[in-house]
């Protein structure tokens, strides 16, 4: 254990493969909102509850019921739902793709954060300040993967744009509630 957080080099392991997998998320699907196609890259995105599905039963089965087999054909038919949503009149294949890697990234980033998050509730027995903890921990370790990938694909990091209070306040507003609090 370290610092007395009940931090394992399980729990490190566990919360750098899911920010890894948070980058290729993040990385991924703002590339594939940089064109034109946005509304169908974000439906494509968003089905990473689908992947995640898998993905739990995959990488942390303990932690989720098994399917049943009548539940298999709605995944299906959920996943057909979003492609027909998405496919729209767009040729843009290029950043469906980066939408599908993005949708692949979240929902595989899921059990990797759900392992480290018991471990750490087992340590704390508190599961919000476990969730705190392994979130963090996810996202300074996706921050640190993420930022030399794209300062080396020439990515400007930092807004060319003037920012203003208002711009601020929305970023810390999606920042903290949308990722730490939930």
């Amino acid at each position: 254990k370290l610092y007395g957080l009940g931090v394992s080099l399980y729990v490190l392991k566990h919360a750098l493969l899911a920010g890894a997998l948070l980058s290729v998320w993040y990385i991924a699907f703002y590339k594939a909102l940089s064109g034109t196609v946005s509304a169908q890259a974000t439906i494509i995105s968003f089905t990473w509850p689908l992947f995640a599905l898998i993905a739990m039963r995959l990488f942390a089965p303990h932690l989720q019921r098994p399917l049943l087999v009548r539940e298999y054909p709605f995944i299906g038919i959920a996943f057909i739902g979003a492609a027909i949503t998405a496919s729209g009149t767009s040729a843009d294949w290029e950043l469906m793709l980066y939408a599908l890697v993005a949708a692949l990234g979240s929902g595989f980033y899921l059990p990797f954060l759900s392992l480290a998050l018991e471990r750490v509730t087992k340590s704390l027995g508190s599961r919000l300040k476990a969730s705190f903890i392994t979130v963090s921990l996810a996202n300074v370790f996706s921050f640190v993967l993420a930022t030399p990938l794209l300062v080396l694909a020439d990515v400007s990091i930092v807004p060319s744009a003037p920012i203003g209070l208002a711009e601020i306040a929305v970023l810390c507003a999606i920042g903290i509630v949308t990722y730490l609090l939930a």
